[in-house]
Parts: C-alpha cells; structure tokens; sequence
C-alpha cells in the first residue's frame, strides 16, 4: 500500500466526522486509526475507506462497515452516599461498578474540598472481586466540611475492558465531627 491518510480513512457517527490519527504499519500493510478522544457509549460508527491505492498506483475499491460500542460501565454505588452527612473523618470514599474497570487512579478517583476545590492527598485502590475503587485519605477530613468526589472518564479516565469510559461522575458529602 502507498501511505494510508486520515483523509483516504474516514470515522463517523451519524453525519459527524470523528477527528482520528492514521498511522501504517508497512511490513503487515495494516492501517491503525485512533479517535483523538473516547468513542461515546452505545453509539454505531462508521468506517468509510476511499482514495487508498497500492504502490503501482491501483485504486484500492472503496469499502465501508460499521460497529457499535459497547455500553459504558456505570456507578451502581457510592459510599459515603450522595449528600451524606455527618460521615465518619476517617472514612474511605468507595464507587462500585457494574462491570470490572481500568484506569483507576489518583487522577481520575479523587477527592475535593467543595468550597475551594483544595485536593486531598489519598491512595487508590481497585478491588477485581467486588469491581470496587476505594479512595483512602491519607489523613482524616476536616470537621463539618463539605467534601467532592470525582471520577474521571478522559482519554486516560475510568473505563471497562472494551474501553468505554465511565460518565463522569460527582457526588458530595460532609463530615460529621467524630473520627
């Protein structure tokens, strides 16, 4: 094949053309295209080659096909619950979903102060067996205090195995003034 463009390889979804990068692999002749963002959930796209020719110059005949994405994993709890309060300072902040996920990390599971948006210093841990991210503090949370937690679902975010991303995901709670 004679170099493979974005402009011979076209992604849409419905009329709207996804912005992508095309990149060849010359000893297999296998043409990689990757979306410069997440591909939405349960959305059907459409792969539309054209104007591609072999190194003699030969049109490569025109082809199109389509695929579906796959739902997006979703929140199915949260704890401390939405608009919780009087939460224990010392608590860890948990998000169970409806299917095993990856790209779980401090970046993209974090916690907040709601008034200032001040970060809170904290680990991230994902557990396989119950699809849950706990979000552990390192220190407990101040008294009284209105806390935001988010999940992220970027082109790095939170996202299943097929690589739906998550919705993005916010929810606060405040604490109590016990440990």
């Amino acid at each position: 094949m004679s170099r493979i463009t974005s402009s011979q390889i076209k992604l849409t979804a419905g009329s709207t053309t996804v912005a992508t990068t095309v990149t060849q692999n010359t000893a297999t002749n296998d043409a990689i295209v990757r979306p410069s963002s997440p591909l939405r959930a349960d959305t059907r796209y459409t792969v539309t080659v054209s104007g591609a020719s072999d190194k003699a110059g030969n049109l490569v005949i025109p082809s199109t096909w389509t695929f579906l994405t796959g739902p997006a994993p979703t929140v199915t709890s949260k704890t401390p619950a939405v608009g919780a309060t009087k939460v224990r300072r010392a608590a860890n902040i948990t998000a169970r979903f409806s299917e095993p996920v990856t790209g779980y990390a401090t970046a993209t599971a974090r916690i907040t102060r709601a008034s200032d948006g001040a970060a809170v210093t904290a680990t991230v841990s994902y557990s396989s067996s119950t699809r849950t991210v706990t979000v552990n503090p390192g220190s407990n949370l101040a008294a009284n205090t209105v806390y935001r937690v988010s999940l992220s679902n970027g082109i790095t975010g939170i996202r299943d195995i097929a690589g739906n991303p998550i919705d993005f995901t916010t929810w606060t709670f405040t604490t109590g003034t016990s440990y």
